[in-house]
């Protein structure tokens, strides 16, 4: 404890001086600092909040109401196999590639307060499940940043590979001594709410994850903006915008010539995410070290096998960089609709579910 303390007091001296240094920065370059949060702004309403926002509110929907146990069913035999997981654990993991980066942190962290994973498996859990999802790699980043889809889809294809690979090896390290038949066994299902409740609290999770979301990404962009004021080379500012927030980065690096570095931001995933992925684990005690190490390991990995599978894609690297990146198109892409639409059938079909198990009077007569 006293250490601990020690080590609080011995970093409040550079907080402040970071702090001081960001108020002087706001007065001096009130500019720049002023144009940086419009451009944080704009990447917010026309990349972030069209990429991730619909498929957040479908994966958490997905979670809360239930139908994750179900695809957790299906994918029972894969996390025991894979990664010395309980078989809940599988359902997590595939919602980690379809809903973006904050979502698997909180499946990780249901599936921890549900007792369906213990604290080491769900610190296991938590090293490979914070993933970036399809609309953001290809959508955003693919057609958006670097207008070709063809890259954006194989940054998306070795993100998941090397995160599979990622979870393959700590898994196994981790689960050393893990009875087999344990880990197949189905846990305990959690008390599920309807399917309005759920869908609320979908929306109102995902609310708060979009408004966190986007705070980082102005508050990286004004932090660049007033960097980059200060003489810093683009170089080193396009680094620190990589290493800090992803979205930032990866605009800022985007380049078909650039794809293994992409690909290394995609799985290193910047700091402000890791941040919010930290922040919402409730009641767990992540593992800090291993996290972060995971997440360098993820970006190596991703690097490393984009360059080993450039060349097997020639069309990819053809396409001619535009001379400006632009965000995404505003409006709903064909994923995001073709997942709300699934979504919108799903909720359907439950609250006929409930209507047909429980009529209005009877629903009346409980309440009296």
């Amino acid at each position: 404890m006293t250490a601990s303390i020690r080590l609080h007091k011995a970093a409040l001296l550079p907080a402040a001086c970071l702090a001081a240094a960001f108020a002087a920065g706001l007065f001096v370059y009130g500019k720049e600092a002023s144009a940086g949060a419009a451009a944080g702004l704009s990447l917010c309403g026309q990349v972030v909040i069209p990429s991730l926002f619909p498929f957040m509110i479908a994966a958490l929907f997905i979670s809360k109401s239930g139908l994750s146990d179900l695809i957790g069913r299906l994918l029972r035999p894969a996390a025991p196999l894979l990664f010395k997981l309980p078989a809940a654990a599988g359902g997590a993991v595939f919602l980690s590639f379809i809903a973006g980066y904050p979502v698997g942190a909180r499946l990780v962290r249901g599936l921890y307060e549900g007792g369906q994973v213990d604290e080491k498996q769900a610190n296991t859990l938590l090293t490979f499940t914070v993933n970036a999802g399809p609309a953001f790699v290809v959508t955003a980043v693919g057609q958006g940043m670097l207008h070709n889809r063809q890259a954006g889809w194989l940054l998306l294809a070795v993100h998941i590979l090397a995160s599979l690979l990622l979870g393959c090896i700590i898994g196994h390290i981790d689960g050393r001594g893990r009875p087999g038949r344990a880990l197949m066994q189905a846990p305990p299902s959690p008390r599920r709410p309807g399917p309005v409740p759920a869908f609320v609290e979908a929306v109102s999770d995902a609310s708060l994850s979009m408004l966190q979301i986007c705070g980082w990404v102005v508050l990286f962009s004004v932090v660049l903006a007033l960097l980059q004021a200060c003489g810093l080379p683009a170089g080193l500012v396009t680094l620190l915008a990589g290493l800090s927030e992803v979205t930032t980065g990866a605009a800022a690096a985007a380049s078909p010539a650039a794809l293994p570095l992409l690909a290394a931001l995609l799985g290193w995933a910047g700091l402000s995410v890791q941040f919010q992925a930290l922040s919402s684990l409730g009641s767990l005690r992540p593992k800090y070290g291993r996290f972060f190490a995971a997440r360098a390991a993820h970006g190596l990995l991703s690097a490393l096998l984009t360059r080993l599978l450039i060349p097997l894609f020639p069309a990819v690297t053809a396409a001619a960089a535009r001379p400006a990146i632009q965000p995404a198109a505003s409006g709903l892409s064909l994923p995001t609709s073709l997942a709300m639409l699934l979504l919108l059938v799903v909720f359907l079909c439950f609250a006929r579910k409930g209507r047909e198990a429980e009529s209005p009077v009877q629903a009346f007569t409980k309440s009296k």
